[in-house]
């Protein structure tokens, strides 16, 4: 448009700054510092979780294991 934009020196050092800009953004999911934090506190938890499940699930594929080895085991000896 052939305007010239005016800015002071402490608006652009804001403007250019990265964590003054993280900053500002604070709704949720956004890069703000306690937002991220949030979100790996959230992660960790749900990884804690999938562990739990996940040995839940193999603890019940091994007794499903060691039972049929023993009706195996009970065919071929009988």
């Amino acid at each position: 448009l052939g305007k010239g934009i005016e800015m002071s020196e402490e608006l652009l050092e804001q403007a250019t700054d990265p964590e003054a800009c993280l900053s500002r953004r604070k709704s949720e999911g956004s890069p703000h510092p306690t937002q991220t934090e949030k979100m790996l506190e959230k992660r960790v938890k749900t990884l804690k979780e999938y562990k739990t499940q996940l040995a839940d699930r193999k603890d019940k594929i091994d007794e499903a294991m060691e039972g049929l080895r023993e009706t195996v085991k009970n065919y071929t000896s009988g």
